[in-house]
């Protein structure tokens, strides 16, 4: 089995698992949610580039990754486990390069630390430490409803009015990390490429 999965299949798996799902109910919301976050990751990517930074990313294995990387939510029991679920789903389908990359979206090692994930409690294996996970994070912060674009305040002033105990918790934790990762990120859209070796990449060929 191929560990590359096209944009074209995973919109395909994401389609199929999505409709298949009883957990999801209202999958176009889903998937126009995953569509956007593509773009934005994209048009990112493209806007580090253009400030003339080397940003050596596979722009068809991210695109690939951002239709996927909700699609824990299908499964996941706890939907704070979505991002490890959605990992180990797409491990176990052959694909450990997307499963790397979208496990430790958001919430992801806050949510280990905090309430555990199959007995564990370390969150550093679920930490983002390569440009290909931070993209993700930087997305979805920017992502309000599908195709509106928001400011990072604005996307956790929105959190903050959900009413839910624990996702309060995980986003008090998380916070901090990912506000790092954004300003990471706003670093190089500046051209400042001291801020480059703030992450690894997800180097081409390699399997995890």
């Amino acid at each position: 089995m191929s560990s590359i999965i096209t944009p074209q299949q995973a919109r395909r798996l994401l389609t199929e698992t999505i409709k298949g799902s009883p957990r999801i109910q209202n999958p176009e919301v889903v998937i126009a949610h995953a569509e956007y976050i593509a773009e934005l990751v994209q048009d990112t990517t493209n806007k580090i580039r253009e400030a003339g930074i080397p940003f050596p990313v596979n722009d068809d294995e991210m695109r690939s990754a951002s239709l996927l990387h909700d699609i824990g939510y299908c499964f996941a029991e706890n939907p704070y486990h979505h991002p490890h679920v959605g990992g180990d789903f797409l491990r176990k389908r052959g694909y450990p390069r997307i499963a790397k990359i979208i496990e430790t979206h958001t919430y992801a090692p806050e949510a280990v630390l905090l309430i555990g994930y199959k007995g564990q409690t370390d969150p550093r294996p679920w930490m983002p430490n390569t440009w290909n996970q931070v993209l993700i994070d930087y997305a979805s912060l920017h992502a309000g409803q599908p195709g509106e674009r928001i400011t990072p305040d604005e996307k956790f002033r929105r959190f903050s009015v959900k009413r839910d105990e624990m996702f309060q918790d995980l986003i008090e934790y998380a916070e901090p990390r990912l506000r790092r990762e954004i300003g990471e990120v706003d670093s190089l859209l500046k051209g400042n490429y001291g801020s480059h070796s703030a992450y690894d990449f997800l180097m081409t060929g390699g399997e995890f």
